[in-house]
Order: structure tokens, then C-alpha cells, then sequence
């Protein structure tokens, strides 16, 4: 950890937590907890706005786990982007030689070897701090969440032996909150963290490729980003056997799901209760009534223009992505079709 000088102007808890002092500490806690767990970590991931969190707060609510927050964020922050300040914040390996750091470091920290680049990473907000050291000093298991890493998943399933676990939400209900939370979602009011899509990954889609070579509302280019999220991991065979596939919108109607990845994931023993919390996210934002009333899917016909909702649908054949619609659940049989071995919902 790096004492910065803007550090000085923060409350003076706040300052030690960005001391190298506490780094160093936290990290020693971390490699002791490692040695002591008896799972090897495992991951969830999804896009952003995806659900993610809400998923990984609602395991942590019935596991004795401990959390590695955004660790390809982390990476990138340690060893820059592929193409300037914004460009890779999705980032994909095409190859052995591609991106080695990065390898090496997803590597390590899916066998359990690498703490958090940051103390940030690995506190646990429900928890607090106190929860959080018990957690990263005796861990039934990690769970390191993704939200950068959906194109990282074929190469992460086909080169470590790891378990994971993938949330799918209806990209119309992603680019929908994306627009609620506003400035600090990348890539809508302005900001583009990519400039342009990998024009190597998108030729695997055709049909996508050519709607990038037009001109790109912001919703658009959003659309694009969230069904190449999806949709990579989709096209992988290694993804399609190993990854344990869940919508975000089945979790919502039926919370028992969440035992139900637990024992996907080998980690059935760690269960501390059969009773699943049903709350909403430390980064949900007015979304409380719909996970309510079970219907999470339905936000994008309240947020999201007329034309606003005909851009998305397009990019969204143009990926021929049809398990998703009008209608307020994924349609199961339609993404079971496309492969995927381990579906619950």
C-alpha cells in the first residue's frame, strides 16, 4: 500500500487504512487465512450492473467466505492498461504471449496464492471491520468477484483448474441501470473506457462487427460492450461445460438458488443456514421495490426511451442473444440450447 499525499486531508482512520503499515498487515492476515482454508477460492462473475454484488454479498450472508473485490481492476491498476488510461478495462487474453502479467497474476490468486492489491478489496462492508479480519484470518473459502473479467473466462476455465460461477441479466435491464446510476457507469454520460471494441474479438461476431463500423450512440456502444460480456464466455466450450450459469432474474423469484451454487461449487459442507436473506445491494440503487416484487427485469421499460430500447434489441440480434425479450425471466430452454451444461434457474 502507498501512503499518497492526498491521504492527508482524510480522517485519520482512513489514513492509516492507506498506510503501508496496514498493507503489509492485512496482507501477512490474508497469507495466514490462506493456509488455514481448506477450499481452494473459487469466482462469480457477470457485467457490470449485472447483479454481481448482490450476489456475492448474499453468499458471504451464508458462507464463512472472504471476498477479493475486482481483482483484474486491481491488476490493472499495478500494471497499467493495454492501450492508455481507459482502453482494456475489458480485457481479454488472445494467446499464450498476450498479456503475461495479468497470467500470471489470475493465476495466483485463483490457486489462493496472491492476496488483494489493495486492503479496499477485501473488506467486507456488511461485516465491517472487525467481521472482515475474522473472515480474511479463518475463511471457509474466496470468493474473488468479477465484473472485468467476463472475456478473461475462457482463457481462466481453460488454463487453471478453478470452480465459478457466471450471473446472466437481460443486457435491456444492464443498460437501464446503467442509465439510472449515470456518470459512474463507464461508458454512458460522455465517458468511454474503450474506444473502440477489439476488432479482433468482435469479428467472431459478424453481425455485431458491422453495427461498430457505424456511428455509436452512447447506448449503443454500451448495448455492444454488455452482449460481448455475455456473449464470449457463451461462445467458449470450456465456459459452456465448466461455468455454473445462473440469471440474475431466477435469484430474485427463487433466493434458495444461492445454496444451490454453494454445493455447484463444492462448497455445500460450508453452509452456515438453509435460510437465504433476501436485501438489496450495498450498490443498488432504488431498486429495492423490484427485488421486492420479483419483477427486476421490468426496470428497463420505466428507464430506458422507445428508441432508447430498439437500439439495444438490435444489438442484441445482431449477437443472436433470444433468451431474453419482453419477458420479465430469462427463457431457460432457449439459453440451455446454447450449450451450457451446468444451468440453474
Amino acid at each position: 500500500m502507498v501512503y499518497r499525499k492526498a491521504d492527508r486531508f482524510l480522517p485519520f482512520y482512513r489514513r492509516v487504512s492507506a498506510s503501508r503499515l496496514t498493507g503489509a498487515l492485512m496482507h501477512r492476515f490474508w497469507d495466514r487465512g490462506s493456509q488455514k482454508s481448506t477450499h481452494r477460492p473459487v469466482f462469480l462473475s457477470g457485467s457490470p450492473r449485472s447483479g454481481s454484488s448482490w450476489s456475492l454479498e448474499t453468499l458471504e450472508a451464508i458462507l464463512p467466505a472472504r471476498r477479493h473485490w475486482e481483482p483484474v481492476k486491481g491488476f490493472q491498476h499495478e500494471i497499467g492498461y493495454r492501450n492508455g488510461p481507459y482502453g482494456g478495462i475489458r480485457p481479454w487474453i488472445d494467446g499464450e504471449d498476450d498479456l503475461p502479467e495479468l497470467q500470471w497474476r489470475l493465476r495466483e490468486s485463483l490457486m489462493g496464492e496472491r492476496p488483494p492489491a489493495q486492503v479496499s478489496r477485501m473488506y467486507n462492508p456488511k461485516a465491517g471491520v472487525s467481521g472482515t479480519l475474522r473472515r480474511v484470518l479463518s475463511p471457509g473459502v474466496t470468493i474473488l468477484k468479477f465484473t472485468a473479467a467476463q472475456r478473461l473466462l475462457p482463457w481462466i476455465v481453460g488454463n487453471i483448474d478453478c470452480q465459478g460461477a457466471m450471473i446472466v441479466r437481460n443486457p435491456l435491464s444492464i443498460v437501464a441501470s446503467a442509465k439510472k446510476m449515470g456518470s459512474r457507469v463507464e461508458g454512458w454520460g460522455g465517458l468511454r473506457s474503450e474506444e473502440r471494441n477489439d476488432p479482433a474479438l468482435l469479428q467472431r461476431f459478424p453481425a455485431a462487427a458491422a453495427l461498430e463500423a457505424e456511428d455509436l450512440t452512447n447506448i449503443r456502444y454500451l448495448a455492444i460492450r454488455t452482449c460481448l460480456d455475455l456473449m464470449v464466455p457463451l461462445q467458449d466450450e470450456n465456459c459452456l461445460k465448466s461455468l455454473v450459469v445462473v440469471p440474475y432474474e431466477s435469484l430474485t423469484i427463487e433466493p434458495s438458488l444461492f445454496l444451490a451454487i454453494a454445493s455447484e461449487l463444492g462448497l455445500g459442507e460450508l453452509l452456515e443456514t438453509d435460510t437465504v436473506p433476501v436485501r438489496p445491494s450495498a450498490t443498488t440503487v432504488g431498486d429495492s421495490n423490484v427485488l421486492k416484487k420479483g419483477n427486476p427485469n421490468l426496470s428497463w421499460q420505466h428507464r430506458l426511451e422507445p428508441w432508447e430500447i430498439d437500439q439495444v434489441q438490435r444489438v442484441m440480434d445482431a449477437f443472436g442473444i433470444n433468451f431474453y425479450g419482453e419477458s420479465p425471466e430469462c427463457d431457460l430452454s432457449r439459453l440451455k440450447a446454447t450449450g451450457v451444461q451446468r444451468l440453474l434457474g
